[in-house]
């Protein structure tokens, strides 16, 4: 927890103690539990608590904070009109390839469950966010000015988030609006 409340401190220095101290928690929490579960049961592991609590790789905070920041751009997109979904406007390679991992999440829930295996989802999950991040890098969403547009990758975004948070709550880790 320790390690938690230094990188959370180095993020945001000016949070009330009461909140840092709940998001050291969530996030020190993500980072252990998803350390230990996004092994293959097969394998022998070692625990590095310094790479784990990193907000890149493949760590649970790094899925915290995809979906801490799809949160932040819900939050923005509240205060733009609405517009019509039209899935067909996604045609960037970085949409395709989110839709299409958005789409496997039930196959990987199944086949986790299967065979009794939380690293299949937990690799899925790791995946998403990372397909995420590229969308998120190569498409813009708030500052599209094609409105359907923007209203279908927000859309998307919301999959994403919804996704993730219920991967993390099955994985039972807690999720965070904010990092």
């Amino acid at each position: 927890a320790a390690l938690a409340r230094e990188a959370t401190l180095a993020r945001s220095p000016d949070l009330p103690p009461d909140e840092l101290q709940h998001r050291a928690q969530i996030i020190s929490m993500a980072a252990l539990k998803f350390m230990l579960l996004k092994v293959n049961p097969r394998t022998t592991i070692m625990f590095d608590p310094q790479a784990a609590i990193k907000f890149e790789g493949d760590t649970g905070p790094y899925i915290l904070y995809a979906y801490a920041r799809i949160s932040s751009l819900l939050r923005k997109a509240a205060e733009l009109p609405a517009a019509t979904v039209d899935w067909s406007r996604l045609d960037a390679e970085a949409e395709k390839k989110l839709a299409l991992r958005c789409a496997l999440y039930p196959e990987a829930v199944q086949k986790a469950a299967r065979e009794l295996d939380s690293s299949t989802l937990a690799a899925y999950l790791l995946d998403l966010a990372k397909d995420f991040s590229t969308f998120y890098n190569r498409c813009p969403v708030l500052n599209v000015e094609d409105a359907v547009l923007r209203q279908t990758r927000l859309e998307l975004s919301t999959k994403v988030r919804d996704i993730l948070g219920d991967g993390l709550r099955t994985l039972t880790i807690g999720t965070l609006e904010n990092m």
